[in-house]
């Protein structure tokens, strides 16, 4: 666009028009204009550097720390929980309840029951030495 044709009239309404100031002489309202238009300003895609896939995979940077989402405190904590899901689920502890309530029924004492008992695994003992091997005298 040629300025240097237009007159000062027009150079200040083009100042009006992007909200600049509109004092001056005829070369400071030119220069004004030629500092702000708006070819100078207008930016294209083609002009930004691409980045290759290549230049990406040559990096030597963790998997984890190319996004914001998996920092490390956050691996640490989804280990912790797999760590202990696993452990609750493998190896069952009692305190968490997983244990089975066993209903136990009471039987009466009978001391004949008992000695019969008592006497047969007596007998189970040395068939040369007769009888239990606890080195005692019978």
């Amino acid at each position: 666009m040629d300025l240097e044709s237009k007159t000062v009239a027009e150079l200040k309404d083009m100042l009006r028009e992007q909200e600049l100031t509109v004092s001056g002489t005829k070369a400071q309202l030119i220069e004004r204009l030629e500092g702000n238009s708006a070819d100078g300003t207008v930016l294209s895609l083609e002009d930004e550097t691409k980045l290759d896939d290549a230049v990406l995979v040559g990096e030597n940077v963790p998997w984890w720390r190319s996004t914001n989402v998996l920092t490390p405190q956050a691996l640490m904590a989804i280990g912790v929980v797999v760590l202990m899901i696993t452990a609750v689920f493998v190896i069952r502890p009692s305190w968490l309840g997983f244990t089975p309530s066993y209903e136990y029924e009471l039987i009466d004492y009978d001391a004949a029951q008992t000695r019969t008992f008592a006497e047969e695994l007596v007998a189970f003992g040395h068939p040369d030495w007769e009888g239990r091997m606890s080195g005692t005298v019978e």
